[in-house]
Order: structure tokens, then C-alpha cells, then sequence
């Protein structure tokens, strides 16, 4: 099972580590958000207290812009170097949102034309097949030039409900990257992250009025949804972002 979690504080780490291992995940995927701790060092001292577990880091661009461009070009350099000694077998990386001028497809470019692609690291980009009209078609262009980049091993796709835009989705990735592992978020639902949510949607979620109307409802439609990955062959990524009771009976319940 893999999990998506935020890591708020470096200080309070061994909690942080004995909670994942009373989720019994055996992925952990750590996010990158503005004002949080180094992901990095988190997964470093993650992996010397659970060395089984896999680990996955993002690194947002957004959140590491510099007014310079050789300071980004170093900033991310600097990144996937010390992604090699952190433990972390796989990396995404994301444009954010606002989309910031060095985007994913800039990073790419940069990583493969300075060959700085972590040897028996992963990368990953992001998908969201749940835009519609020209946002898109401007998604699935920018999906087919990620994939043209060669370097691209996993999509990790966004978060969003509507099962026919799931299934459009996966089968472009499937024509652009045949060998390409699809990884799908799910909010694990619970009355505060809901209520946090509604106050303060993410950007490029697009979940229905249905899912939104309460934690039990989001948690019915993450079911139906993970039947539709079973079948798709699209692995789950259990989003629970802060470990508490609530995501623990939340989680518990969703696990097939």
C-alpha cells in the first residue's frame, strides 16, 4: 500500500515513522509544499529507520523558482544529486500551480540534455485527464511532449471523480508510454480534511458536488474509483497527508 503524506516538522520525525508503520504501508510518497521541511531529509530519515520501505519524493518548481534561471537550472541539480544518497527510488516532479516559466517540460529537457537523470531513480510526471475542451487538449499535448522526452518512467495522475475522462486518460498514457507505471491519488476522506478542503480547494482537483457533500460520500466514490483502477491497471496512491485516528479508521475502511 502506498501512502501520500506531508511532512510538516522534522522534529517530530519518529512519530511520523511509527504512525506509518502502524498504517502498514509499505510505499510512502512525500510532497513538496511551500514552507514544509526539506522532503529529502525526511525520506533519508525515514528509509535508516524503515529500510524496507519505498519511498517517492515530489519536487514542485514552483516552490524553487529563482529570478535566475542558472539558479533554478542548479537548485534542481542540486536536487536530483542528493536524490541518489536520500534512499528514494522514485521522483516526481511538477510544474505547480500557478505554472511557473521553468515547468516540467523545461526540467526535462534540462535533465536529459546534461544527462542527470539518479541512476535506479524513477521519474515521474504529472497528468490530469480531467480538464475538459482546450484545457484539455493543451494537457494531452503537453502529456505527449513529456513522454517524447524519453526519460519519463511513471505518470502519476491527478485527482478527479469523472470515471470517462479516468479511462480516456489511461489509455493515452498507455499509446504515449506503454511501459510507464499509472499511479492515481485518492483523498482519504475524513469531516476535517473535507471541511479544510471546501475552504480551501486544491488547484486542478476536480472532484463532484456528490463527492464534496460529506467525508462518507467521498469515501463510497474512492471505492468505486479504485474498482475502476483495479481494472485499468492503475495503482493507488492512498492520500492521508497527516497521519490521525481519523485517516487511520478512514484508511482501514477503504483498503480493498
Amino acid at each position: 500500500m502506498l501512502i501520500e503524506l506531508t511532512i510538516q516538522n522534522l522534529i517530530g520525525i519518529e512519530k511520523t515513522i511509527e504512525l506509518i508503520k502502524e498504517t502498514g504501508a509499505t510505499e510512502v510518497a512525500l510532497t513538496d509544499k511551500n514552507g514544509m521541511p526539506d522532503n529529502l531529509l525526511a525520506a533519508q530519515k525515514i528509509k535508516e529507520a524503515l529500510p524496507e520501505l519505498i519511498l517517492t519524493t515530489y519536487y514542485s518548481l514552483k516552490n524553487h523558482t529563482s529570478k535566475k534561471l542558472e539558479e533554478k537550472y542548479e537548485h534542481l541539480k542540486d536536487y536530483l544529486d542528493r536524490s541518489t544518497k536520500s534512499g528514494i527510488e522514485s521522483l516526481l516532479i511538477v510544474s505547480g500551480n500557478p505554472r511557473p516559466k521553468f515547468d516540467t517540460l523545461e526540467a526535462l529537457e534540462y535533465i536529459k540534455s546534461n544527462h542527470l537523470k539518479p541512476k535506479n531513480i524513477k521519474l515521474a510526471v504529472a497528468y490530469n485527464p480531467f480538464y475538459s475542451n482546450e484545457e484539455l487538449v493543451k494537457e494531452n499535448e503537453r502529456l505527449e511532449k513529456k513522454a517524447l522526452s524519453g526519460i519519463v518512467d511513471n505518470v502519476y495522475l491527478q485527482i478527479g471523480t469523472n470515471t470517462n475522462a479516468l479511462k480516456k486518460g489511461a489509455e493515452l498514457i498507455k499509446k504515449l508510454l506503454p511501459n510507464a507505471l499509472i499511479e492515481g491519488s485518492l483523498i482519504v476522506a475524513t469531516t476535517f480534511l473535507m471541511n479544510r478542503f471546501k475552504f480551501r480547494p486544491w488547484k486542478g482537483v476536480m472532484v463532484s458536488d456528490e463527492f464534496m457533500s460529506s467525508a462518507e460520500a467521498a469515501n463510497i466514490i474512492n471505492k468505486r474509483l479504485l474498482k475502476e483502477y483495479g481494472v485499468l491497471s492503475i495503482k493507488p496512491i492512498y492520500g492521508v497527508y497527516t497521519i490521525t485516528p481519523d485517516t487511520m479508521e478512514a484508511l482501514t475502511k477503504l483498503i480493498p
